[in-house]
């Protein structure tokens, strides 16, 4: 199930024109700056604004005032490091040679610490943050500087901390808005056993979603819907269509079931007004496949009269479980045989969960921490073309969370190939990050 192969073919030609307004005053390098720290340990890598993914078992990253980097005092300045870790990695912040305005008040200088979900906490004057841990795998330092005043400067470092023995200066948080409404709860209807397959029963899985081109009824790729504007899905899905710069080109279809028949259910049709893909997503490993797209307008979460929209759950933050050994059902519109045609009517199949060490044996060590696999021993069930950006789900106390994101395989449900789903432990604090304006559900 190459990614490439499990989108309809489609040509799309792109005009892009970008323009950005530049700050006068910033002759710093405030452009994104993507990295993966690997420097060795004791040996911090010095990074520059943007986005940046820390590796437990490197020292981390290092990062400055334009004073002490370039000897330039920044006026009218600001700038943004975001650190994502991982599952096991809390990110640490520790500042020295610090002074930014006075300690009594930060109004025009200040470095801001958060974990990317709300108001986090500021430091300025020779208030210094020290063992500072976030609350989740994520930290966002911003820096900002006023027009007046000089020697601003600060050094930082950020590295991993395991989050059961993080410090206990934690930055605050907020949770996104909720309403009464339970995730992963699905429809009435019970499905029976699944062998090699089987054609879901209908209005079972309330939170399937199906990625249309705009006003298109055939699913190219699918999702879920984890909030009530968000869906989650596969980067590759909007990268190799062209549509994560035209996201108004796509719209998301719910509560469908079979795309053939219009009257079968009733459609829930929403437009995309942006795609944001992992900002470590990489087309030739398929790395962090996973995307979430915000649509146009909310779906209604609590209806109790069709059509009836449900979110999938989403693990617990710092989940660290890796489910093998588990059984976990693939469901979509996808091929149900390789090379063969789409599905018309919804599919499902149960795929247990194999560890990333036995899928690596079958991948010559291309799985990675932020995949997770799926497979028998004997192959004949998989997801397969157009399952992509799917869920991967498994069900504990009569409710459904998402553990994978369908990403990819050596063809559908062949002997030894198992197929590849994106791990969404390893993703969740910034599935949530992206995802903090939408409404969750409250149980």
């Amino acid at each position: 199930m190459n990614p490439i192969q499990s989108i309809i073919c489609v040509c799309v030609y792109v005009i892009v024109a970008e323009a950005r307004a530049r700050n006068p005053f910033s002759s710093y390098k405030d452009f994104p700056n993507y990295g993966r720290a690997k420097a060795g340990k004791g040996n911090e890598k010095e990074v520059g604004c943007g986005t940046h993914l820390l590796d437990p078992s490197t020292s981390g990253f290092k990062f400055q005032s334009p004073l002490l980097q370039i000897g330039w005092k920044p006026t009218g300045y600001e700038c943004t490091w975001r650190f994502l870790g991982t599952t096991g990695c809390v990110p640490v912040a520790n500042c020295g040679n610090f002074k930014l305005g006075t300690n009594n008040e930060c109004g025009s200088d200040f470095l801001e610490l958060s974990d990317g979900m709300g108001t986090g906490e500021k430091f300025c004057g020779t208030n210094s943050p020290l063992n500072v841990t976030s609350p989740s795998s994520i930290m966002i330092a911003f820096f900002k500087s006023g027009y007046f005043g000089r020697d601003k400067k600060f050094q930082c470092t950020v590295s991993c901390a395991d989050p059961e023995t993080a410090s206990t200066h934690v930055l605050p948080t907020s949770e996104p808005e909720t309403t009464d409404c339970q995730c992963g709860v699905p429809g009435p209807v019970e499905p029976t056993k699944i062998v090699n397959g089987e054609t879901a029963p209908k209005g079972y899985w309330r939170w399937q979603a199906g990625m249309v081109f705009k006003n298109g009824k055939s699913p190219f790729c699918g999702g879920s819907l984890i909030a009530d504007r968000f869906i989650l899905t596969a980067a590759h899905c909007v990268v190799t269509t062209g549509l994560i710069s035209f996201p108004n080109a796509a719209d998301v279809i719910l509560n469908e079931y079979d795309f053939s028949n219009a009257t079968e259910t009733e459609l829930v049709r929403r437009g995309v007004i942006a795609i944001t893909p992992h900002p470590f997503y990489n087309t030739n490993t398929q790395d962090y496949d996973v995307a979430i797209l915000e649509l146009d307008k909310p779906v209604d979460m609590n209806a109790a009269e069709e059509p009836i929209v449900r979110p999938v759950c989403l693990p617990p933050r710092n989940e660290r479980a890796t489910f093998a050994g588990d059984d976990a059902t693939v469901t979509g519109w996808g091929a149900t045989t390789e090379g063969g045609d789409q599905a018309e009517k919804l599919q499902q199949v149960v795929v247990p969960v194999i560890t990333n060490e036995e899928c690596n044996t079958k991948y010559d060590n291309k799985i990675t921490a932020s995949m997770i696999c799926g497979a028998y021993p004997e192959g004949g069930k998989d997801s397969c073309q157009g399952d992509s950006g799917g869920p991967y789900q498994r069900q504990e106390g009569g409710r459904w969370t998402e553990i994978g994101v369908v990403s990819w395989g050596e063809g559908c449900a062949r002997e030894g190939k198992p197929g590849v789903y994106a791990r969404v432990t390893e993703v969740n604090d910034w599935i949530r990050m992206t995802t903090r304006r939408g409404t969750y559900c409250n149980a």
